[in-house]
């Protein structure tokens, strides 16, 4: 993904809270790490939940816990079930595609 002349790299679960600060662009490793981020758990305990991510990035191949779960823990809570989530992942197995759909994704990406 290119943006103003640089190459942006795409880490396993991105997450936009203020379209304000640009250069703020938190990522998780894996998907215990996502779900602290989004659900302010953890390391992330002092941010606000008010302050949900404006979009998720999510890839389904997580170590810790998977992507179809964060993505279920996600649409599953009043809190932030709104937040639009993109799939982008390796996996084209046409059993991720119905349950990420099936769940409430909003778009599944198959990278190269």
């Amino acid at each position: 993904m290119a943006g103003n002349g640089s190459t942006w790299k795409i880490e396993r679960v991105v997450a936009w809270t203020s379209t304000r600060n640009t250069s703020s662009k938190p990522a998780a490793r894996d998907g215990a790490e996502a779900l602290d981020f989004i659900f302010c758990e953890g390391p992330h305990a002092a941010r606000k939940i008010e302050d949900t991510p404006k979009l998720i990035l999510l890839d389904l191949k997580l170590p810790k816990v998977d992507g179809l779960e964060v993505l279920q823990r996600i649409k599953s809570d009043p809190r932030t079930r709104a937040i639009p989530v993109v799939v982008l992942t390796s996996s084209k197995e046409q059993n991720d595609v119905v349950e990420s759909y099936q769940l409430g994704v909003n778009s599944y990406i198959v990278k190269p």
